[in-house]
């Protein structure tokens, strides 16, 4: 943990990320909202207002979150 950024930084393995590629887009979950944020050269965005979706998005991060390697 880099205490001083306030952060904690974890890596897929590479076999993971050689079968999802690259990434292009955000997910941003916050109060009862979950917007999603395309960074290719459209940037479409999409924000829900529903409070069970942003519970979902919120769990499947903590599922994600433990399932890597802390390094």
């Amino acid at each position: 943990i880099e205490k001083e950024e306030l952060r904690e930084i974890r890596f897929i393995s590479d076999e993971l990320a050689k079968k999802v590629g690259v990434i292009q887009g955000h997910i941003f979950v916050y109060a009862d909202r979950v917007a999603f944020i395309s960074s290719d050269s459209d940037q479409n965005s999409v924000i829900i207002e529903n409070q069970a979706l942003a519970n979902v998005q919120r769990a499947l991060f903590e599922v994600a979150w433990e399932s890597v390697k802390n390094d």
